[in-house]
Parts: C-alpha cells; sequence; structure tokens
C-alpha cells in the first residue's frame, strides 16, 4: 500500500512546498500544511483542513500588543493545531519536518509518532535550527543588530542542544548540513548538499538569462536582498560597493528588504547579478538558488567553503562566486570585470539547479530515505567536522561568545561535552586575541 506523506508544519524559502511539488509529479499522495504563513509569501497552499485555515489566520494577529489578547489568540491557534496534529499522527504514514519543528509544541508528538513506528524525517539543515547559538549571527537583533545577553545564550545553546538529542532519539532520518548540523550531534546524518534545495524550473524569457551589461550601455545592476541585513552583512556589502565605485566603476546598487519573494523575484530579473551574504556556511542559499534559476551568479563570501568541499562530491558542489569574508570587494570586481566569467559562473548554476536540484529528483531521493535505501555516501559523521566560525557573523564575534560563555558559566555551557576534541578546539579558539 502506497505510504501518505504529511510535510509541514512551516515553510522554508520555498524549500517544503516545491519538495510537496516533486512528490506530487512523481505521483505521490502528499499533503503540505504551514501552521503559519510564510512572511514572504513563498507558498500558495489550497484545500487547506479547516482547523489549519483557523491556525494560520489567528497566527498572523500573534504580534498583538496587549498581552491578554496575544494570550488567548495564541490559544486558540495552539488549540486548533493539536485537534488537527491528533488526526494527522493516524492519517499519515510518513513525516517530513523543518527547522527542528513537528506538529506538536516542544515536539511532543514525536514520542507517540515513534511509538507508532511512523517514518519521521527531520531536515535540521537550514541553519539557525540547530547551529550552536554562539556562532550564529541570526540570533542578533533584526532591527538594531544587537545580541542578546551571555545568561539567553548560555540558555538557547542548552536548548538548541536539547531539540538535535531529541530528534536524534525519536526520528527515523536527520538530514544535516556539515558546517551548521554537526556541531550538536552524536550520530551520523544524511547530508544535505547529497538532496539538494528543491527548485522549480521558471518559463524565462530570453533577456532573464542574459547578461544585461552587455546590451546597454549602462551601469552594472547588482542586487542585494537581506532577510536578516545584519546577519548577511550588509553594511559591509554596502561599504564595497561604494569602495568600487570610487575606483570608478559604474554601479547601480538595489537593496531590498521586507518586500514579497514575488519582488525579489522581479529584480533578480532586471540585475546583471547578486550579492546575497558575507558570512555563510553553505555556497547557495536560498536567494541565490533563486538568482540561478535565471542564470544569474552569486557573491557569497564565507569561512570554510574549501573546508566544505571535503563532504561534498565536484559534481553535487553548487556554483557561486565564492570568498572570504574579508574579500567580498574582491569577489564583486572580478565579476565586473570578467564578463565572460560571470556568464559562465550564472549558466552553470542555472544548468546546476535545474539538473541536480529539480523538485521530482530531489523528491526522488527522499524516497530512497523513506524506503531506507541509503547509499553509504550520503551519511555525515560528525565527530569529523571540526568548522568553528559559523555563519552570519564575524569571527571575531565568534570568539568573543565563545570566551564570554567559558568565562561566564564554563566549558560546559558550550554543550559540546559529547565531543572532546570539538570542544577543546572551542577553548583554544576562546584564547584568540582579537
Amino acid at each position: 500500500m502506497e505510504k501518505k506523506i504529511f510535510i509541514g508544519p512551516c515553510e522554508i524559502a520555498g524549500y517544503y512546498s516545491n519538495l510537496a511539488k516533486g512528490f506530487k509529479d512523481l505521483g505521490v499522495e502528499v499533503h503540505f500544511f504551514s501552521f503559519r504563513p510564510h512572511p514572504s509569501n513563498y507558498e500558495v497552499q489550497v484545500d487547506l483542513p479547516f482547523l489549519i485555515k483557523i491556525t494560520q489566520y489567528f497566527n498572523l494577529f500573534k504580534i498583538n500588543k496587549n498581552i491578554v489578547i496575544r494570550f488567548f489568540i495564541s490559544l486558540i491557534a495552539e488549540c486548533s493545531s493539536f485537534i488537527w496534529a491528533v488526526s494527522a499522527i493516524f492519517k499519515y504514514d510518513v513525516f517530513i519536518f523543518g527547522f527542528g519543528q513537528s506538529l506538536i509544541r516542544y515536539n511532543l508528538d514525536l514520542y507517540v509518532l515513534k511509538a507508532l513506528n511512523k517514518i519521521v524525517i527531520s531536515n535540521l539543515a537550514h541553519g539557525s535550527e540547530a547551529r550552536p547559538v554562539y556562532i550564529d549571527g541570526a540570533i542578533q537583533n533584526k532591527d538594531h543588530g544587537l545580541y542578546p545577553s551571555v545568561k539567553k545564550l548560555k540558555r538557547i545553546a542548552k536548548r538548541t542542544k536539547k531539540m538535535v538529542s531529541r530528534h536524534e532519539k525519536l526520528v527515523t532520518h536527520i538530514i544535516g548540513s556539515p558546517m551548521s548540523t554537526s556541531q550538536f550531534c552524536t550520530k551520523n546524518f544524511i547530508n544535505f548538499f547529497m538532496l539538494g534545495i528543491p527548485t522549480l524550473k521558471v518559463r524565462t524569457n530570453l533577456i532573464d538569462n542574459k547578461i544585461i551589461r552587455s546590451n546597454l550601455k549602462g551601469p552594472i545592476i547588482i542586487l542585494h536582498a537581506p532577510s536578516h541585513p545584519f546577519a548577511k552583512g550588509t553594511l559591509a556589502i554596502k561599504r564595497a560597493i561604494s569602495n568600487l565605485k570610487d575606483k570608478g566603476y559604474k554601479i547601480d546598487f538595489r537593496l531590498i528588504h521586507g518586500v514579497p519573494n514575488s519582488k525579489v523575484i522581479e529584480q533578480i530579473k532586471k540585475c546583471d547579478f547578486i550579492v546575497d551574504q558575507q558570512y555563510s556556511d553553505t555556497p547557495l542559499a536560498g536567494f541565490a538558488t533563486e538568482a540561478a534559476i535565471f542564470g544569474k551568479t552569486s557573491v557569497v563570501g564565507g569561512y570554510a567553503f574549501e573546508y566544505l568541499k571535503d563532504f561534498i562530491p565536484k559534481e553535487m558542489y553548487p556554483p557561486s562566486q565564492i570568498c572570504h569574508p574579508d574579500k567580498i570587494d574582491d569577489a564583486i570586481e572580478k565579476l565586473i570585470i570578467d564578463v565572460k566569467f560571470c556568464k559562465l559562473l550564472g549558466e552553470q548554476a542555472q544548468n546546476f539547479v535545474r539538473s541536480k536540484w529539480n523538485p521530482i529528483d530531489v523528491a526522488k531521493k527522499y524516497l530512497r530515505i523513506i524506503d531506507d535505501n541509503i547509499p553509504d555516501s550520503w551519511w555525515v559523521d560528525p565527530y569529523e567536522i571540526f568548522y568553528l566560525e559559523g555563519a552570519g557573523q564575524s569571527r571575531n564575534i565568534s570568539v568573543q561568545n565563545v570566551k564570554n560563555l567559558i568565562r561566564n558559566y564554563g566549558i560546559s555551557s558550550l554543550q559540546l561535552t559529547h565531543n572532546p576534541m570539538l570542544e577543546k578546539a572551542f577553548i583554544e579558539l576562546s584564547k584568540l586575541k582579537i
């Protein structure tokens, strides 16, 4: 009998709605629901159960400043999702969860799903859900960039470690990213890069796939669309653009933030290339993948791209203009000067997402996981990885965070006692002068 699959209950940059489409194209019965509408309007959900509609509707109003009103709104949303979740536990055979979430708050449903021998796949590869908070720049406030107190860092690190341990104990398989999931893991996990990001093939006009400045005499159009300006290094990217303008380059720099995804796509079509972020641990994240769809290359800064190649076969390594975080200027300048290289890299990225990351092929790989037919090459041993810098922040900030945690709460606050060698590496990191 064919297995019924549930995907949810969240959306991450179109990943899960596209994955659901891949399953549907294969003729597999699948349902994707998100308990909260995505702020960038990625997913288009149809035929939602009545209780999920109620959940979504009331989740929209949780930002109400009145604490009493907010409490009752949250209570209605939680009750409606809980009632639906109970029925879903018995309705579906396979559950694909993302970002550390599941059907019920605190992952309480995972205990029931395990007792019922359901197949549960948890994707902890998106970044901040499993990455140690002290090396995660996404923890910065989106409005002013300030970090929480050391006490809060300690509390979040402990909570994240417990979540990872809970998933290791209760789910059938964990999908993880080598640089962001490995630190708190104690068991082998499936390499996210061997599956890919399910990316829809979009019908494009010819102009969408051309380098615009090769046809027009106007300035080069560079796009930056940060979801979190402080974590993406927007200030440094703006500074790099300013420096390049001072060198005489004609640049039309377009910075957009807080707009629906459709607006971002419109701007991708009109640009020559994009600058994704300064501190990344993946060469092709969501925004860069969207640019690749239209044949546009991406500048992506990060500390460990060469190291990451040790864990990804050459044919599965995503193409982009990668660079050290301090070399963003040089990477952008390279694409400005070398038009042919810029165009070639964009075409390579487009061919990659179409051939390697299309929804059907990604869904087929998930089916292999569901059938427990997983190639040895897909597995990652977390004890083989020693990545310390994190993402979304400079190495100096990571050093300072680790230093402050050890000074105030001891080495155990890093939550790394399960991996003595990695713990020692972070201790040595904390001794660096900054």
